[in-house]
Order: structure tokens, then sequence, then C-alpha cells
């Protein structure tokens, strides 16, 4: 019997189930396991054992994300919707990406990208009363890469590196006042 090669590379490395092992043992491990699922929506939506999968994981690993790089939201809306309504517990758990090298390399540029997807996400933000795009793009970005807590340690290394004083501390002041929650409410008024 062959093995698909890239079946056992995808199935041991990359298949979330593939990182139970990790998690298990580092409970507090942040990752983001990439594409949301990436081809298998195209062949069975939000259907596919690898799409089960993964949100089985954002809902049990409270230090697991998903990005939607390279995700073509328009191929993908109706089942992509009905996850999002089915799953709400994970609307905090997808960070936007664009993979912009692969994009530029497919069917669109990479400003194409951020403006169809964005254009896609307010759509599907409405139907179930979300700004998909500010939560994707800001608020869980900010929270998965944890830029408040680090902020005073970037800060600092920049300035160790002659970054511009002035406005390493004007980006430190706006880190500083960013509220989440205040961020949510500005955004579910804005769908």
């Amino acid at each position: 019997m062959t093995l698909n090669k890239e079946f056992y590379f995808s199935w041991n490395f990359v298949h979330p189930q593939a990182w139970e092992k990790v998690l298990k043992q580092i409970p507090d491990l942040t990752i983001c396991l990439a594409h949301f699922g990436g081809d298998v929506w195209k062949d069975f939506g939000n259907d596919a054992g690898w799409v089960k999968d993964l949100v089985s994981f954002l809902e049990k690993y409270p230090n697991t994300y998903t990005d939607i790089s390279y995700f073509f939201v328009k191929e993908n809306k109706k089942h992509f919707k009905k996850l999002l309504q089915d799953h709400p517990q994970i609307l905090d758990k997808i960070v936007f990406g664009t993979d912009w090298y692969l994009i530029e390399l497919d069917k669109y540029t990479y400003k194409k990208f951020c403006v169809e997807t964005k254009k896609l996400l307010d759509d599907v933000g409405k139907d179930i009363g979300d700004n998909l795009w500010l939560r994707f793009s800001t608020v869980n970005a900010m929270r998965y890469l944890r830029l408040q807590e680090r902020a005073e340690k970037f800060a600092e290394a920049l300035k160790a590196n002659s970054a511009d004083t002035e406005i390493v501390d004007k980006g430190l002041s706006l880190l500083n006042r960013y509220d989440e929650e205040a961020f949510l409410r500005l955004a579910s008024q804005a769908t």
C-alpha cells in the first residue's frame, strides 16, 4: 500500500488533530491554524471533517485561532455564514490575513483581495449582526498577538534600535487606550 505523501504530511503536521498532543502538553500555547481549512471548503463546505475538527479546537483551546488568509469568502459565503451562526463562540477566534504571495500568484492582487474580503465580511456580518471586518482584522488580531501586554517591550526594542521616539510613544499611547469592549460596541453600531 502506498501512502500519499501530501496526505501524510497534512494529517500528521497540518491537520488540527496533529496539534492535539502539543496542546495537551502546553495548553496555554497560542497558535493559529491557517486558512480556516483551505481547499476542503470547495468540496464539503462546513461539513468537511477538517473544518469540524478546526471548529472543535477553536472551542476547546482558549488560545487557538484560525485565519482567513487565502480563504475566499465569496466561494464559501453560504457555508461560512452558517458556520458562524451555528458556532458564534468562534467569532473571537478568527483573524484576517492575506498570504499576499499566494493571492498575487492567483486571480487577485493584494488590494483586490482585501477590498473584496472586507465587502463579503461586511455582508455576512450584517446577516449575523456583527462587524466581522473590524472584529477579524483588528480586535481578534490584537488579542491573538497580545499587543497590549507586549506593547511596552515592543516600544523599548524599537527605541533601542533608533526608532523615532515620538512616533513610538504615540503608537504606545494608542495601544494603551485601546478598550476591546468599547471597540466592539462601536463596531456593532456600524453594522
